[in-house]
Parts: C-alpha cells; sequence; structure tokens
C-alpha cells in the first residue's frame, strides 16, 4: 500500500507480505532457483528509511557496506526486526531463511532533506514491549510504530505524540475491530488526523491486533522512482545514472557464497 505523501508524510509505503512454502517440494525448489527467489536478491536504494518487522520466520540480510545479519522469529538472530537508512545509497538483499511460514510487515520512512544523503546504517533491533519499533539511533523523521495486540472485551489506548498529525493503523486481524469508534475490516487501513484524536487511539471491538504507525509530517516534496525517494525527479533521475554507474556498489547473486560477496562488494 503506497501513502499519499500529502496526508501520510513521513510514510511512503506499507506492505504486509504473507507467504507460506515448503523447502523440499521440487517445484518450489525449482522456481525460486530460476524464476522466483525466496526473498528479494541484491537491489538499490536511496533517499528514505525501511523498517522491516517479522512476525513469523526470519530473513537474511547481506549489503553493499559489508553488513550481514539474520533476523526474525526464532533462536540464533540478531532480532525480529531491522531498521535501515538508505541515505546516499545502499545495495542490499532480503532472503528468507528457510522457514516454511513467512509473515512481516515493511515501512518506508521518508528522510529529511538534510539526511536524503547521509551514510548508509542498518541495525537490528528487538521489538520492545509489545511490539514497539524504535530507530537505534539519532536523528530521521519522528515516527512511532508498533503492533498492539487486543483481548475480546478489551479497549486499548496509544497515546498520540504532540506534533504525530499522522496517524495510520492496520488491521493485522480481527474482522470487529474498532479504531476510535469506527470499525476497521481485516488487512485495511485507518487514515486519522492526529490532530482530531484527543491525543489517543483506542483500539477496541474484539480480540485482534493492528499496526500503529503515527508521525510528525516533513512537509517537504516527494518524488518516487522505484527504489529512489528524493524530492524532485530531476534528484531521482540523478539517483539512477548513479547506481548504472555503479556508484552504490557492485551487484552480486543472491547464491553467491560470503567469501564472494565480500570480494564482490570489496570488503
Amino acid at each position: 500500500m503506497q501513502f499519499d505523501p500529502t496526508t501520510c508524510s513521513p510514510f511512503l509505503l506499507l506492505v504486509h507480505h504473507r507467504h507460506r512454502f515448503s523447502k523440499f517440494n521440487p517445484v518450489v525448489r525449482w522456481a525460486s532457483k530460476l524464476l522466483l527467489p525466496e526473498g528479494f536478491p541484491c537491489h538499490p536504494h536511496r533517499g528514505f528509511e525501511t523498517v522491516t518487522i517479522c512476525m513469523r520466520g526470519g530473513m537474511k540480510h547481506r549489503d553493499s557496506v559489508g553488513v550481514k545479519q539474520h533476523y526474525g522469529v526464532g533462536n540464533n538472530k540478531a532480532g525480529d526486526s531491522q531498521w535501515l537508512r538508505a541515505g546516499e545509497g545502499i545495495m542490499h538483499e532480503e532472503m528468507w531463511d528457510g522457514e516454511e511460514e513467512q509473515e512481516l510487515y515493511q515501512i518506508w520512512v521518508d528522510s529529511p532533506r538534510d539526511e536524503k544523503m547521509a551514510e548508509p546504517r542498518v541495525e537490528c533491533l528487538t521489538t520492545k514491549g509489545e511490539g514497539t519499533v524504535e530507530r537505534p539511533w539519532e536523528g530521521g523523521a519522528d515516527v512511532y510504530i508498533g503492533r498492539v495486540e487486543v483481548g475480546e472485551g478489551e479497549t486499548r489506548e496509544v497515546p498520540v505524540r504532540p506534533g504525530h498529525d499522522t496517524v495510520i493503523v492496520y488491521n493485522r486481524r480481527g474482522e470487529t475491530l474498532t479504531v476510535n469508534g469506527e470499525r476497521v475490516r481485516t488487512h485495511e487501513l485507518a487514515i486519522l488526523d492526529g490532530r482530531m484524536c484527543g491525543g489517543v487511539i483506542r483500539v477496541g471491538g474484539g480480540a485482534g491486533e493492528v499496526l500503529v504507525m503515527t508521525g510528525k509530517p516533513l512537509r517537504q516534496r516527494v518524488a518516487m522512482g522505484g527504489s529512489f525517494v528524493m524530492e524532485t525527479e530531476e534528484e531521482v533521475e540523478t539517483a539512477r545514472r548513479d547506481f548504472q554507474r555503479g556508484t552504490f556498489g557492485n551487484t552480486w547473486d543472491h547464491e553467491v557464497g560470503d567469501e564472494e560477496w565480500r570480494r564482490t562488494i570489496g570488503r
């Protein structure tokens, strides 16, 4: 779901990805190898941040700045979420770790204009409390991102921070859930004006779970071109040319081992 930047800034996009496959199925293995790799092979970004939250399964990450991570649900993982700042440009891959069930959110958050060409950075983290994800470094757009579970007959309240005029609530599960008194069906969104919420978001109406995103609008122009998010079309075109010239780094195949990956990126 791509958002209207005039009403949803600093949020740009939300993907709720649900995937089930058997790694022992020969058809799936053939398709994965030749047609549709299980995940997201090497690709570029510039000018924004991605927040990936795993609810089932996990992801294996490698990038052009030499970072390798394994994150998701379960043991032996660095955390259940990842926060990535693309900044001036990064190449990365996010591949499934082999679990049969995968479920995750990926959220795109616009970067303030003076941080769009910052140094790329990526860290794994563990959601706090019920599922709050916090940026692990200073700077960036002022946002709150959290998962909220609601029990039958219960109403949960989420405070809206001062200045967070953008409020987005996504219903992961719960057919009868309401947000501030309005019904929101499963896999649907409620987009609210934080100034009209009385400082709180109330979720109730039945058992379920929602993703709550609130943020302070950046009040800047947005030009999106594929995986580049800048302020003007000219800047997006510059990003494309920089990528084609190899400024972001060399590309690699998702099937290569770590030694060849590091050799490719020069690390």
